[in-house]
């Protein structure tokens, strides 16, 4: 359909059709969309944008970090520390190990950002990590110390383990190279040695998207509460995304500081 022929009703049939797949997702195309019907008033090829739904209108926004907390540094560090342990004790669960250590220290999305890396995305002179498909379009984000040292250890494992005729080979272009036959050529779920890992640490086990959300937490606590900072390299499409995790920290200390009131308050002059 050409734009100037597409209703409202269209669009609320559209949307409901996409909610059958998710109801996050159908919510981002309406954003979309709405960018697109935006940019095209703006060039006057549309009167109207027919695309703005009331928050009644679209589908509830589920927060995560309202059902489950983030992991706590202690955590963190824990979990650090089982999976350098366990790629020592076996090493064919490495790549998988420093999979988890990477979202850990980039907070990028493991799935679509991290898992599908490609060597020529590395930039090493820049310190930056090029990414071609996200979210949000277009994206980098910044190479620490941390992320530096996994970098390094992937880049042994690629030396060690394609070499001669083997480096044309398709897998070696990934940071995380399929281990076994697969119809892709990288790794594309790392949830057993992530559940490995977790029990190693002897820390609860949860879905291992929440190292994202404790990397934000984390990160607005260590930049003072930057939020362009942190949604540029954490690679959020809005403000009021990253505002979440800012929240969270708001209440987190907001009940350290009733602990406080509550101790003092017993305490005897």
């Amino acid at each position: 359909m050409k734009m100037v022929e597409i209703s409202k009703d269209d669009l609320i049939a559209w949307h409901a059709a996409v909610t059958k797949s998710g109801t996050y997702i159908a919510n981002r195309v309406l954003d979309d969309l709405n960018m697109i019907f935006k940019w095209a008033k703006e060039n006057k090829y549309i009167k109207e944008n027919i695309c703005k739904f009331h928050k009644n209108e679209r589908n509830p926004v589920y927060k995560r970090l309202e059902d489950v907390d983030p992991y706590s540094v202690e955590e963190l560090r824990k979990l650090r520390k089982a999976a350098i342990k366990l790629i020592k004790k076996n090493p064919r669960v490495a790549i998988a190990c420093y999979a988890v250590l990477l979202i850990m220290y980039t907070g990028r999305r493991y799935k679509s950002e991290i898992l599908k890396l490609r060597w020529d995305q590395i930039d090493w002179d820049a310190n930056k990590v090029r990414l071609k498909e996200t979210k949000t379009g277009k994206a980098q984000f910044s190479i620490n110390r941390l992320s530096r040292w996994v970098l390094r250890k992937l880049y042994q494992i690629k030396k060690d383990k394609f070499t001669g005729k083997k480096i044309k080979n398709v897998k070696a272009q990934y940071l995380f190279p399929a281990i076994r036959k697969s119809k892709t050529p990288y790794t594309k779920d790392i949830r057993k040695t992530w559940n490995k890992v977790c029990n190693l640490a002897n820390v609860r086990i949860e879905e291992p998207y929440l190292l994202r959300h404790s990397w934000a937490c984390m990160a607005l606590e260590a930049t003072n509460g930057n939020i362009a900072v942190v949604k540029e390299e954490g690679g959020w499409k809005t403000y009021e995304m990253v505002d979440i995790y800012a929240q969270y920290n708001r209440r987190k200390l907001q009940k350290q500081s009733e602990v406080i009131g509550n101790f003092l308050a017993r305490a005897k002059a």
